[in-house]
């Protein structure tokens, strides 16, 4: 047996246990983790609902994105989407604007298209995971079900890769579970397909919190409207954060200051020039190390300006010898290693987007996963993979980081 398993128990015990703290920061009272959640598009499908159905998509969202968690709600109609905000500031101008100051201050985004959208064609709009609100009764449970019918078979081959729930409205928890386990069964037997309950609601609750409403064009569809709410989402991820939620927890063994990030001296609205390099000036990779980002807290690493089209949350970044690495968190497994391959077969079109990178096509990437969890990795330990614990504090009103290796 190798001394992997052995370095990682101990090194888990150290970072999950109070007695590990050491003696230099002992003084330190009540630090704060600051664990951002990772950004999410989520549709919502409207079954049949109690009373008025209008009435509980926004308390739905807002027990959806949590109780620490700011969030926006997009209601489609035909060519206008009605935006309500939720812990948020008041965002205006015009749609691209307004996107990009959401997206600046949640990470949590839900959007309801409109009638017009068949339940065949859900799947395809390129939303994170669905979740289809309905309520408990009999007719409601047999309407379920063959929404949730139409959304798998819409999905076609992508169906294993599909994030579906349920949220029941309506009824008590108990009853709620009951209804859900008898549908997640039916799914089960008659599908195949693995159905999931996202929570219930028994009342139509009051959300407060800095609500918010404006009105934006929405002439492209639900999937334009995506695609901006992603674009807006992944230009965020390379500007200065929001202030996020906190989480009270005991600090590990060592910690490491942030600097303040560097102030974004251009916009990087097409990050990959159309022509070669020498139709635009060399981008400065430093100029983009956004304070939230992954590359930021490995050794030796240097966040690039440009993301897989694909999978825009995995970040991209080159070491001083220029081999590429791929960083994503934990939950991300599937679209880190999607990015590594995409990286590997775009590399020569990288080093022409970033020439100040010196990235090395021959170069075999390197895939990065992060996590705050140290057992929840403990399959991935004797991997290729670049394993790291890593957890941002508040200590003495100052925002510090913490990343140790795994593996």
């Amino acid at each position: 047996m190798t001394p992997h398993h052995d370095n990682y128990a101990t090194l888990t015990e150290l970072f999950t246990t109070a007695d590990a703290i050491g003696s230099d920061v002992a003084e330190v009272s009540s630090p704060v983790i600051v664990v951002p959640p990772m950004p999410r598009i989520e549709c919502l499908v409207p079954g049949h609902l109690p009373v008025r159905a209008g009435v509980w998509f926004l308390p739905c969202a807002r027990r959806l994105a949590g109780a620490e968690n700011s969030g926006v709600l997009m209601q489609m109609e035909t060519s206008q989407a009605d935006v309500t905000t939720f812990g948020t500031r008041a965002a205006d101008g015009n749609r691209t604007a307004v996107l990009d100051s959401l997206a600046q201050q949640s990470r949590r985004w839900f959007v309801l298209p409109s009638h017009e959208t068949s339940p065949a064609d859900v799947a395809t709009l390129g939303a994170d995971r669905i979740t289809l609100m309905t309520g408990a009764d009999q007719a409601a449970v047999v309407a379920a079900y063959q929404t949730i019918k139409s959304i798998v078979l819409g999905s076609e081959q992508e169906a294993s890769r599909l994030d579906l729930g349920l949220f029941i409205v309506g009824s008590s928890e108990a009853l709620a579970e009951e209804t859900a386990g008898r549908l997640m069964h039916t799914v089960q037997r008659q599908l195949g397909f693995e159905l999931k309950l996202r929570g219930s609601m028994h009342q139509v609750g009051m959300v407060e919190g800095g609500l918010h409403r404006v009105r934006l064009d929405a002439t492209n569809g639900p999937i334009g409207l995506i695609a901006d709410i992603r674009r807006a989402i992944s230009a965020a991820a390379v500007s200065t954060p929001e202030e996020m939620p906190s989480l009270a927890v005991s600090p590990p063994l060592s910690v490491a200051a942030v600097a303040p990030p560097e102030p974004l001296e251009a916009e990087l609205d097409n990050p990959v020039p159309t022509s070669v390099a020498e139709s635009a000036p060399a981008i400065d990779v430093d100029m983009v190390d956004a304070e939230d980002s992954l590359a930021r807290c490995v050794d030796g690493l240097s966040l690039l300006p440009v993301r897989c089209p694909s999978h825009p949350d995995v970040e991209l970044a080159v070491d001083a010898k220029g081999a590429l690495h791929s960083l994503a968190m934990a939950d991300a497994l599937h679209e880190v290693l999607a990015v590594q391959a995409w990286s590997r077969s775009h590399a020569s079109l990288l080093a022409l987007a970033c020439p100040a990178a010196g990235i090395d096509i021959e170069c075999d990437p390197v895939v990065h996963m992060c996590t705050d969890d140290a057992r929840a990795v403990t399959g991935l330990i004797d991997t290729e993979i670049v394993l790291h614990l890593l957890v941002m504090i508040e200590v003495g009103g100052r925002s510090v980081r913490c990343c140790t290796p795994l593996s």
